[in-house]
């Protein structure tokens, strides 16, 4: 498959949308909502400076197979910014590609562009064998996994 990795543009978040709704249908939400909760999410991603959208695109088809989310942070341990690959969607149809899909090049080359020293991913747990596999294919490595705290707004005034 040919494929063009880029920033998506705006007139693509149509197209975005509709992978982001996959993806939330996929991962078991509401059908009802998965059209606010997509619409929602791209809003807050068009919002966020520090948030930056990838997506890889058919030459052939022109239609995006694949879409990214990076944001940039900071720590110490790792001298300064480095990226946050959020999230990562592709197609079902496209998953299989044995590797044709590949894009870890493109990542690294935007990271440089950014003056990332690295680029890290939270951890799936094995029940996500593929995915652990496809991320230790892109050559990422085991650090550690990631724990999160989900903070209430519901309380909140």
């Amino acid at each position: 498959m040919n494929v063009q990795v880029k920033e998506i543009e705006h007139f693509e978040l149509d197209q975005a949308r509709k992978l982001v709704e996959s993806l939330y249908l996929e991962l078991g939400e509401d059908a009802v909502q998965i059209h606010r909760l997509a619409r929602k999410f791209l809003d807050n991603l068009i919002c966020n400076e520090l948030a930056e959208t990838l997506v890889v695109k058919n030459f052939i088809t022109n239609e995006i197979v694949t879409l990214a989310t990076l944001t940039e942070s900071k720590a110490i341990c790792s001298n300064g910014k480095y990226g946050v690959l959020d999230e990562i969607y592709t197609v079902p149809k496209c998953r299989t590609m044995n590797g044709e899909l590949n894009f870890k090049d493109e990542i690294k080359e935007f990271a440089a562009g950014k003056g990332w020293g690295r680029i890290d991913v939270a951890s799936p747990t094995d029940a996500w064998y593929r995915t652990v596999r496809f991320y230790r294919n892109q050559e990422f490595r085991l650090t550690v996994p990631k724990f999160k705290y989900i903070v209430d707004f519901a309380g909140a005034a």
